[in-house]
């Protein structure tokens, strides 16, 4: 019996570990755009692109349900330096990497090109 009990515990840390893992497993989308709006009260932004606009969500740091580490936090770059959604600017080029969640688009990773298309 203990050993059923001990099983199932094991079981069940690993199920909510693989589910603190998502986006790892889900589709993820790569997508260019002008970005049209910036609204850091939702946190998120909108970019039109050549299907046209889209609204992704910004995620911010979160320790995961295990607390050894930090879960879907939206990264972005500009260059090969990583910086801060502040730097993130209507008017600016990106090129977004996120995946669907709850009917919506999350933005995993944002690249920042610049004021010029790529």
């Amino acid at each position: 019996m203990r050993k059923t009990v001990t099983i199932t515990a094991i079981l069940i840390v690993a199920l909510a570990a693989m589910a603190a893992a998502i986006p790892y497993g889900v589709p993820m989308f790569t997508n260019v755009g002008k970005v049209t709006a910036v609204d850091d009260t939702a946190k998120t932004f909108t970019c039109r692109e050549k299907t046209g606009d889209t609204t992704y969500e910004i995620r911010e740091a979160v320790p995961d349900e295990t607390g050894l580490g930090i879960r879907n936090e939206t990264i972005f770059w500009l260059g090969e330096q990583k910086v801060s959604r502040a730097d993130l600017k209507v008017g600016a080029w990106v090129k977004v990497t996120s995946h669907d969640e709850r009917g919506g688009k999350v933005a995993d990773k944002v690249e920042i090109r610049g004021p010029k298309a790529p």
